[in-house]
């Protein structure tokens, strides 16, 4: 082997090592020091750390909304919540935060949610790994006043997965209903 190359013991080393990183630095580091403050200056380490850069960048999205964290997300804002750090490493110290998954998971959802118009992004560094919330959007606003209640929110949980699936659209109507009926019981007014 050439001293270019990468042994499969090393590649896989390394891999493990950018994994612990997190993307968002290993490309940080790649893009802002040519990769001299993570990866290394061999040649073959740079092309290999593109290369991981590049597989990790296609990987796909959570493969399963959380609604739950989605609802405390949504709280979570309303009640001030501004800026989520997204990464399993804390940006300043460099240490691994205590639940990296639920870390990681979180910024996946906000990015969801900002698709989904539920909230206002100012900012979404990923090379810093963080997201910087504006805010609830009208929709968004909406949603969470439909499933604010708990007794409402297991309801209307319980609706969709007697349903068989949902959408965030499907989740508001069936709680707006709940909170309808919850009303007219209380009023004894039909709307």
């Amino acid at each position: 082997m050439s001293k270019d190359e990468i042994s499969d013991e090393d590649r896989r080393e390394r891999f493990a090592r950018w994994e612990e990183l997190g993307l968002d630095r290993v490309k940080a580091d790649l893009v802002n020091h040519g990769g001299r403050e993570l990866i290394g200056v061999g040649e073959a380490d740079l092309k290999l750390a593109w290369k991981w850069v590049r597989e990790e960048e296609q990987a796909p999205m959570p493969a399963k909304r959380d609604m739950d964290l989605i609802r405390d997300l949504l709280l979570e804002i309303e009640g001030g919540a501004k800026t989520f750090h997204v990464m399993p490493l804390d940006p300043v110290t460099r240490v691994r935060v205590s639940e990296p998954e639920l870390t990681t998971k979180r910024g996946e959802h906000l990015h969801l949610m900002k698709t989904a118009g539920l909230i206002e992004v100012t900012e979404e560094n990923t090379i810093l790994g963080h997201v910087i919330v504006r805010g609830l959007t009208w929709n968004g606003h909406d949603f969470l006043d439909s499933i604010r209640d708990p007794k409402i929110w297991a309801k209307t949980k319980s609706g969709a997965a007697a349903a068989g699936g949902f959408t965030v659209d499907l989740l508001k109507d069936l709680a707006k209903g709940l909170v309808r009926k919850q009303i007219e019981e209380y009023t004894g007014v039909k709307l």
